[in-house]
């Protein structure tokens, strides 16, 4: 059975759901952008309006509301952190992968959970909820491949050379998906010896699955 997505991130000013935060961010910027700036123009007038030379320097609460201040730009560089994380494509794969591999045991909850008496949405969001874990360890599992991965490729001269090149035929104008079906055909050919039979490999290969029976 093919859940539909939990919507666990509301927008605070019409209630409207969302699965990824970014998705609610780019709802937030693009609907409410208008009535935002609206807004921060009439606070702008009234501020105008009821400014007072004399509370320079004076108010005894300036230093607490520095310190407000600075906790608030620290927030706001974190949130600017993880628009920027969840705007990455490769970020996005992993957690749709992610996904999709604990989809059956979101099915389950889901099912459990109108059982007892939820509606849909709920049951959805509480299934969401409850399989998280089971998301965040697929995904991180993805991440942990691809670092091992990388740490063995970022020094390798071949591996440099054909990022190099993917980056230089990006820079004139292909695509990603163009850019690295051209290099992977380019240099497919110099992979060609990890291919070739290697006898004594074969003969280790069946003893472990001797020893494995």
């Amino acid at each position: 059975m093919n859940v539909p997505a939990a919507k666990p991130h509301r927008c605070s000013l019409c209630e409207r759901g969302f699965t990824r935060k970014f998705d609610l961010r780019r709802h937030e910027k693009i609907v409410h952008q208008e009535e935002e700036s609206e807004q921060e123009e009439g606070d702008s007038e009234v501020d105008d309006m009821n400014w007072d030379d004399s509370q320079v320097n004076d108010n005894p609460e300036s230093e607490a509301s520095e310190v407000y201040e600075s906790e608030s730009e620290e927030e706001s560089s974190g949130e600017q952190i993880s628009d920027e994380l969840e705007d990455n494509a490769t970020y996005r794969e992993w957690y749709a992968q992610a996904m999709e591999t604990t989809e059956e045991m979101r099915a389950e909850k889901y099912e459990k959970y109108i059982a007892e008496g939820l509606d849909p949405e709920q049951a959805k969001e509480k299934a969401y909820t409850k399989t998280l874990w089971a998301v965040k360890r697929a995904f991180f599992n993805q991440f942990t491949t691809f670092l091992w991965s990388f740490a063995h490729l970022k020094d390798d001269d071949l591996y440099q050379e054909i990022t190099d090149e993917l980056e230089d035929k990006m820079d004139y104008g292909a695509d990603i998906h163009t850019a690295i079906k051209r290099v992977v055909a380019k240099y497919q050919a110099k992979f060609d010896g990890l291919f070739l039979y290697d006898e004594d490999a074969d003969e280790e290969m069946e003893a472990d699955d001797e020893d494995s029976v």
